[in-house]
């Protein structure tokens, strides 16, 4: 059942990991200037935003407290952690890359990989650490177009 509801300082959560080594949330904070306008000008709601978006935020499970902030690159959409190799890996849908931090090392930006189009759901093999990345197609893409995988490996 529902344990309970925690209020975090952030706007729009999107994809979380539970980090079972540091026993803290990790979450998208994707920000988003769209949304915001929408509330403000279609919704015409008296909204104050609480995020500054692109960005991973640490949260403590206990209370809520957004602890760390990670940068993104733009548009962060989803995340995968590898405990075993302490590496998080972030789409950013809007930049098109999948950043990579080192989870052991302060949450370092280890890598920022350029991938066509739009990256979006990182699944891990666990195995070997190979991250695959679906790609979604643009608007420009012809209609009925296949979108693609990447696979990235990491050394």
């Amino acid at each position: 059942g529902l344990d309970r509801v925690m209020e975090v300082q952030a706007d729009q959560l999107l994809n979380m990991v539970f980090d079972n080594k540091a026993g803290r949330i990790l979450a998208i904070d994707q920000g988003g200037a769209n949304v915001d306008g929408v509330r403000q000008n279609l919704a015409k709601l008296d909204y104050q935003p609480r995020g500054v978006g692109n960005r991973v935020v640490v949260i403590n499970p206990e209370t809520g407290v957004v602890e760390k902030s990670i940068p993104t690159g733009t548009g962060p959409v989803n995340l995968a952690l590898d405990e075993q190799r302490g590496r998080l890996d972030v789409t950013n849908r809007v930049s098109g890359t999948v950043t990579v931090y080192g989870r052991n090392d302060n949450d370092r930006e280890l890598h920022s990989i350029a991938l066509p189009d739009f990256p979006n759901t990182p699944r891990l093999d666990p195995e070997t650490g190979a991250l695959y990345v679906s790609i979604k197609n643009g608007e420009q893409a012809a209609k009925g177009s296949n979108e693609s995988v990447a696979k990235l490996s990491f050394e």
